[in-house]
């Protein structure tokens, strides 16, 4: 990206030119692990979000798009899910509430952890000796 004429500088995060001041959300896996970030860390992953919403499934909770909105400001769960169901063949249910039918996302009861397949980004909350 050029930057435009006059020489604005770029966001050192997101490489915009010429805007004012703003905002980078908290990497979902910093928020995860209950890290507190400067303003200058701030930064959004897509693998960082696949790994909150991994993490949220393996200890057992029911998730929304919602619930990823608010806690990692994250607005990909649909995609997360659907990864985590094709490719790693995760046993993800999925329950639709209300009437706008949201979807609710959760491990399937008595699944064992240790036979998941973890996306790389993931990989460490595997149980010791499993990949």
């Amino acid at each position: 990206m050029k930057p435009p004429p006059g020489g604005a500088a770029a966001c050192v995060h997101c490489g915009a030119f010429g805007v004012p001041e703003h905002y980078h959300p908290l990497p979902a896996v910093a928020i995860a692990e209950g890290q507190n970030m400067t303003k200058q860390d701030q930064w959004f992953s897509s693998e960082s979000q696949v790994y909150w919403c991994c993490k949220a499934l393996i200890d057992g909770r029911t998730i929304s798009h919602k619930t990823e909105i608010r806690e990692v400001r994250g607005w990909r769960l649909g995609a997360i899910i659907h990864l985590l169901r094709s490719k790693y063949e995760w046993p993800i249910d999925v329950e639709y509430r209300g009437a706008e039918n949201v979807a609710y996302y959760s491990l399937r009861p008595g699944t064992l952890l240790e036979r998941l397949t973890y996306p790389p980004s993931a990989a460490r909350l595997a149980p010791e000796g499993t990949a």
